[in-house]
């Protein structure tokens, strides 16, 4: 895990592009339950010879060995084992269980992708997520610590409604104003052409939305923005959708 995130911080500072797509997919099922996911793609480090170059040097510099960087890797990381849960630290520790992250590195097919799943009995429980999150400390062994080597660039959180045949994103307190910060300078070069996706799957046939920018096929409406939009408060991401 440390070798993975100290990569992906390398990559990002020597390449100064767009080196991360964040996807955010969530799954509605008839009954409130459902699925919820943040993607986090770096594959475009694999694309560029140049660039891998600049990466094993930087590794090198900072650790003073390449060996394996890019071996291939499929494992998936679960965060009820997180000490703080088993501890009985953090409430609702049951939640957890249904918390997992899945890592993937491929130089094969050119992926390296971070995917955080969450299987929810209710959407409320991706807000109770994001809230919670911060009380898991950041080790070697946990998702929480690749997920905070971008912290300070994403949202605060998400939180969603579902009363009838109404889905609902509201808005949510960003963590704290960027704008004019040294952190918001790097980002905007970091992220220059980073986007972030949105997908919702309704369980029924969606008659109206009013999620900006959201793009109906059928039960599925997608959106898509600029990252640094977004992190700026730029780009307006709340809306109702309405099924049948």
């Amino acid at each position: 895990m440390k070798k993975i995130t100290i990569l992906f911080l390398v990559v990002c500072m020597t390449t100064f592009t767009s080196c991360l797509n964040l996807i955010e997919e969530l799954t509605l099922n008839k009954n409130g339950s459902g699925k919820y996911t943040i993607t986090f793609d770096m594959g475009s480090m694999f694309t560029d010879p140049m660039m891998k170059g600049m990466i094993q040097e930087a590794i090198k510099q900072q650790s003073g060995s390449v060996d394996n960087l890019f071996s291939e890797m499929d494992t998936v990381i679960y965060f009820k084992d997180a000490p703080q849960i088993k501890n009985g630290k953090i409430e609702r520790p049951e939640f957890w269980n249904k918390v997992k992250m899945n890592m993937k590195i491929s130089e094969a097919t050119r992926e390296m992708i971070s995917t955080l799943q969450i299987d929810f009995e209710s959407v409320e429980d991706i807000d109770y997520f994001y809230k919670n999150l911060d009380k898991l400390e950041s080790d070697d062994s946990m998702g929480p610590s690749l997920m905070g080597s971008t912290g300070s660039f994403l949202p605060k959180g998400a939180l969603f409604v579902l009363k009838n045949k109404q889905f609902s994103r509201l808005p949510t307190d960003r963590k704290e104003d960027l704008v004019n910060s040294e952190e918001m300078q790097f980002a905007k070069m970091l992220f220059a052409n980073a986007k972030y996706t949105t997908i919702y799957n309704l369980p029924g046939k969606i008659k109206k939305t009013s999620i900006p920018g959201g793009k109906v096929d059928g039960k599925t409406i997608k959106a898509e923005y600029s990252f640094l939009d977004i992190l700026e408060g730029k780009a307006k991401m709340e809306g109702d959708i309405k099924f049948k």
